[in-house]
């Protein structure tokens, strides 16, 4: 069993399993593994996971779980279970969702800056844009200037 971190609300978290047999020696399962992630409540979601690069590491398989709205704070058991040639076999994960924002994290902005009011627009990874009215501008940040927006709302 390994822990995979501490992800906030709104974040990714990579899930996978490397599928062995009892020499540790990676091997293609008969199908794509099936995950099951469990929080203290019950079941959350249950998914095939793809293969990560069968080419280069047969058994290799891997997703990057993104943590929005069935996802509270909490920790999380993520259950893998594979089958080859007859044998059922079993991995185990856990991770820890931090409180956050579901709809995801800023990819990009603008910065509307005009007499009377400012603006600002963000993207989120999610897709989902955000508007801002009145942001606080910081330039005394090394990289350049920073704008927070101070009232928000979700188109």
């Amino acid at each position: 069993m390994g822990f995979r971190g501490r992800v906030p609300l709104g974040g990714e978290v990579f899930v996978g399993c490397l599928c062995v047999d009892k020499n540790q020696t990676p091997f293609a399962p008969d199908a794509c593994p099936t995950m099951d992630v469990y929080s203290v409540a019950g079941r959350v979601l249950t998914k095939q996971i793809p293969a990560v690069d069968p080419t280069v590491v047969p058994g290799l398989f891997g997703y990057r779980l993104f943590l929005n709205s069935p996802f509270g704070v909490g920790r999380y058991r993520v259950r893998y279970r594979y089958t080859h040639g007859g044998l059922n076999y079993l991995d185990m994960d856990e991770f820890e969702a931090l409180p956050g924002n579901t709809n995801g994290a800023v990819i990009s902005e603008y910065a509307y800056l005009k007499p009377g009011n400012n603006y600002l627009i963000q993207q989120l990874d999610s897709g989902v844009l955000v508007r801002g009215r009145k942001p606080r501008i910081d330039q005394g940040l090394p990289g350049g200037t920073v704008f927070i927006a101070t009232d928000r709302w979700p188109r």
